[in-house]
């Protein structure tokens, strides 16, 4: 499985149909536009799907993490990037 690292345009509209593509992965909310999810999926294959529901010209971009993390933030996120990634 991959963690993948979903940034997007944070206005209202965007978000929320962020959210609703994703909502079936295990993920987490990181900040304001920017999610994790873990999949088995191709980025493109994820980008395709999420590109579906946001609205025209949203810009947003999906990577594949597979390096080793450091940072703080909300202590469900911190829980989460433990569970999922190396640090």
């Amino acid at each position: 499985m991959s963690v993948m690292l979903i940034v997007c345009d944070p206005s209202a509209n965007a978000e929320s149909a962020l959210e609703g593509a994703i909502a079936d992965y295990d993920g987490a909310k990181v900040v304001e536009g920017c999610f994790l999810i873990k999949t088995k999926e191709h980025p493109r294959l994820v980008a395709s799907m999420v590109e579906k529901h946001l609205p025209p010209d949203t810009t947003f971009y999906v990577f594949e993490l597979d390096r080793r993390y450091d940072g703080f933030g909300p202590v469900d996120v911190n829980k989460w990037l433990k569970k999922n990634l190396k640090k």
